[in-house]
């Protein structure tokens, strides 16, 4: 209703344009600060510029596990899949359970033809939903790039269930269905 609101006092609600953050000059940032100001070029996609200020974070804080996460992660993605390698696989060694970091892992692994650990990493990120269809996806292209075209099918029929709007598995699964059915055929 109108001047009411339900847990906060009216006197503690602004309305109109809020204030944002001004990430400070380099010398006085946090390491929160640099991943931030990367997240935000990332997010307007400056891919080389965020790379560069993640490198720059993790010069001034050479122990940031998030910085050297989100290094690895941008390798991974721009296909610098031995830089991404290099810099996931301590991040992962330390904390086994992030799907994030055992994601795109797979994904340097499996950019470098290493099809065994990018299997164990897509697996590893598979077991949590918010990866589950993406991994699903890689772990069926592995598959399928194997010649095991019966477990490819089985984890895009997997992937379709978990994400029914992922357009690239329909269009993957149809033609792993038709490859079968080619195959059978002949």
């Amino acid at each position: 209703t109108e001047d009411q609101y339900d847990w906060t006092p009216i006197e503690r609600i602004h309305v109109g344009p809020q204030p944002s953050y001004h990430i400070p000059d380099p010398e006085h940032r946090t390491e929160d600060d640099w991943l931030q100001l990367g997240n935000e070029q990332e997010l307007d996609g400056s891919l080389l510029l965020a790379l560069q200020t993640y490198q720059d974070a993790l010069a001034r804080f050479p122990e940031s596990v998030q910085g050297r996460k989100a290094v690895g992660r941008l390798c991974a993605s721009l296909l610098r899949f031995q830089e991404g390698k290099s810099f996931l696989e301590p991040v992962y060694a330390r904390d086994t359970s992030d799907a994030e970091v055992s994601y795109y892992l797979g994904i340097a692994y499996d950019g470098l033809g290493q099809n065994r650990d990018a299997r164990e990493s897509y697996e590893a990120a598979a077991r949590l939903p918010a990866f589950r269809a993406a991994a699903g996806l890689r772990l069926a292209e592995i598959s399928a790039r194997e010649g095991d075209l019966k477990q490819a099918e089985s984890y895009l029929q997997a992937v379709t269930r978990a994400a029914p709007e992922d357009l690239r598995a329909a269009e993957e699964l149809a033609a792993v269905l038709r490859a079968e059915g080619q195959k059978e055929n002949s």
